[in-house]
């Protein structure tokens, strides 16, 4: 198999399980909020932001192991082994210490700096020490899926996110709708799935990589382990405070309900990423093997993909989003998430273009360029989230949010050196999307007009990606002659 097709086909798996996710969520969401309430999902929400900053503590090993991993492809397995045992047992170490930390800051944090109902507090109590729980276990499963990407295994990562994600959203609902929807038995639940599955994929880690003993591991591989994943962790912790601070600020300023229409829009938003995320995952173990020109010219091409496949799921989006809302979740919750969404969608776009050259310096062994440009703006950007969402709530806090991204994409693309024939061609994909607010605005939330208005969006931001993009092209001719052979064994007359 050609290296070309291998890549096409890694992207093809690698769509799969967020569109999986996707179709969970629409399901699950709606579910969630009605038996649950605006507060405790709110609550919710909060916690997987937590979850995720006490996941800087991994302080990079998952990202560094499928970097060193993927240079080791063809090593021996004892070469192997040292790095994976390694990033294991220091993996499973780090997320004790961090399970400590984020129960400790969890209960300080709801308890005197979020504005959370008296009748919830015994219920978040009880639930930290399983939100604690899940920390090393998220540790392992970030070990376990690296040792597999680094082997482009994406086929059955793929297998087991979708199993993660559909478990821990489904069975939450199904014991609020049966048991009750306190959060004394809805985080469990969550928690018992993510058990399940990093228990399945230990197994399958230690089936393919053996033999694994203790005695394999290596100090010295620590030491570079940490090197390369300090900046990682560095970089990891403020994207995490980047991204999840408008929430944390929203919590405190105007109130948790308030923070269940912001996440469900930035939720709905951030899963449609999967386009940008899904090249990048595809490229990262192929950029950091390859040679330094080779890895430029994947970024640059991925650059190109994602402008214009993302932009255009983007601009019809944009123009669907106010009427999808209405159906999928009510008038009352729908006019206030849905324009929130309308808006976040600018910024998802200029944060897909970071994508690229983000990976790019990662992959080539520069991963404290990020972590130095996003040090950068963490203060003027809570600044201004504080300011906005003081004096116009959350619509203030999503256009600072989407600023924000305008301001890293440009300068990533400045740090990454990336072709200015590259970036100057996105330019179009860019117009496509301010020509849709335009259009959505004008057509608001009436479904006989957005939804001729949305297909005309969408087939004209089609055409001008399949014009001026050729991977694309290829990409869905690949995906239209799979579809086909698949039918004709289905049905050989």
């Amino acid at each position: 198999m050609s290296g070309a097709r291998s890549l096409k086909l890694n992207f093809l798996i690698n769509l799969s399980s967020p569109l999986i996710r996707i179709a969970v969520a629409l399901v699950s969401v709606p579910l969630y909020v009605h038996h649950v309430g605006n507060a405790r999902y709110g609550v919710i929400s909060l916690v997987w932001i937590l979850l995720g900053y006490a996941g800087f503590l991994d302080l990079g090993m998952s990202r560094a192991s499928v970097n060193a991993l993927a240079k080791l492809r063809n090593a021996p397995q004892s070469e192997r082994s040292r790095v994976l045992v390694t990033t294991l047992t220091v993996n499973f170490g780090l997320g004790l210490a961090a399970a400590v930390v984020g129960y400790a800051a969890a209960y300080v944090i709801f308890s005197h700096f979020m504005k959370v109902p008296d009748d919830l507090m015994p219920e978040i109590q009880k639930a930290l020490p399983w939100i604690a729980g899940m920390v090393p276990v998220s540790f392992l499963l970030g070990a376990g899926f690296g040792a597999m990407e680094s082997r482009e295994r994406f086929g059955i990562v793929n297998i087991l996110q979708s199993l993660n994600m559909t478990l821990g959203q489904i069975l939450p609902v199904v014991v609020a709708i049966t048991i009750g929807p306190s959060l004394a038995y809805i985080i469990p639940a969550t928690a018992i799935a993510s058990y399940f599955v990093v228990a399945i994929t230990l197994v399958i880690v230690l089936r393919d990589e053996a033999p694994l003993r203790f005695s394999s591991f290596s100090f010295v591989r620590v030491k570079g382990l940490l090197s390369y994943g300090g900046w990682i962790s560095v970089s990891n912790l403020l994207g995490i405070l980047l991204v999840t601070v408008d929430q944390m600020m929203i919590g405190a300023v105007v109130g948790v309900a308030s923070v269940a229409y912001y996440a469900v829009a930035g939720r709905f938003v951030i899963q449609s990423q999967i386009f940008s995320n899904t090249v990048a995952r595809t490229l990262f173990p192929r950029m950091s093997h390859v040679s330094p020109a080779e890895a430029s010219r994947l970024a640059a091409r991925a650059l190109v993909a994602i402008a214009y496949g993302y932009g255009a799921a983007i601009a019809t989006a944009i123009v669907l989003t106010p009427t999808f809302f209405h159906f999928w979740l009510g008038d009352a919750f729908a006019s206030v998430s849905g324009p929130l969404a309308q808006i976040m969608f600018v910024g998802a776009l200029f944060n897909a273009f970071q994508v690229a050259p983000l990976h790019l310096l990662q992959a080539q062994g520069r991963p404290d360029i990020p972590s130095k440009m996003n040090a950068v703006e963490v203060f003027p950007f809570f600044g201004a989230l504080w300011w906005a969402t003081h004096h116009f709530g959350l619509t203030g806090a999503a256009v600072v949010w989407t600023l924000r991204n305008c301001f890293e994409a440009a300068t990533m693309l400045w740090a990454s050196k990336m072709p200015r024939s590259s970036v100057l061609s996105v330019v179009p994909a860019v117009a496509l999307t301010f020509i849709a607010i335009v259009v959505a605005y004008a057509v608001g939330p009436s479904m006989s007009l957005a939804l001729p208005a949305a297909a005309i969006i969408g087939v004209v931001s089609l055409a001008v990606a399949f014009s001026q993009c050729e991977d694309l092209r290829r990409i869905a001719l690949a995906a239209t002659a799979r579809f086909t052979s698949f039918r004709s064994l289905r049905d050989p007359a």
